[in-house]
């Protein structure tokens, strides 16, 4: 028998994937990662080669995109693990935006843990700033960013058996970032 042992959620950049890869090493899982799954999907099933779901997601639009990553999604869930070895342990890591549709959420409620991985909102931010950031925020919008990430944080929360502050564990900690006080802005 399969068993979904652990999902890892979050915003892009949290360390769901780098993290994810350590911990199932460490534990005997399998990891999988919703990125690579639906880069193989887009392959097999629309005949497109892109080197990255922000690739696919400018191509497609957020629609479309969505619902084939819903597609990937349930294929992987219900049908590919099924060619995994008797007994094998899965691990997780979901792209940022999965989570958000029920459907997926129904399909995340197989494992029997989900880690919400998150990094304070201003440290992603400045990490956004200075790296690869979700293509269709705007970072030089503060109150954008900040309603985009407690928008997520709030269905990330609802659906996590655990929050993990990935932060302390993928970056560099910073003590004065964390006693910040927060402010959104509508």
């Amino acid at each position: 028998m399969i068993t979904f042992e652990m999902a890892l959620i979050g915003h892009k950049g949290v360390g769901k994937t780098t993290l994810g890869k350590i911990w199932a090493k460490e534990l005997g899982y399998i990891f999988f990662d919703t990125d690579d799954i639906l880069l193989k999907w887009f392959s097999a099933n629309l005949a497109k080669n892109y080197s990255s779901p922000a690739m696919a997601y400018r191509d497609l639009g957020e629609k479309i995109f969505r619902d084939c990553e819903h597609k990937a999604f349930n294929f992987f869930m219900n049908k590919q693990v099924l060619s995994l070895p008797d007994g094998s342990k899965v691990m997780l890591a979901t792209g940022g935006g999965l989570p958000l549709s029920q459907e997926n959420r129904l399909l995340l409620e197989k494992f029997k843990k989900t880690f919400y991985l998150f990094i304070p909102p201003l440290s992603l931010l400045e990490h956004y700033k200075k790296n690869i950031r979700p293509s269709f925020l705007n970072v030089n919008d503060a109150a954008e960013f900040l309603k985009w990430y407690y928008e997520r944080d709030q269905v990330y929360r609802s659906i996590a058996s655990e929050c993990i502050d990935s932060y302390v564990t993928h970056y560099p900690y910073h003590e004065e970032e964390r006693n910040r006080p927060l402010q959104m802005h509508s």
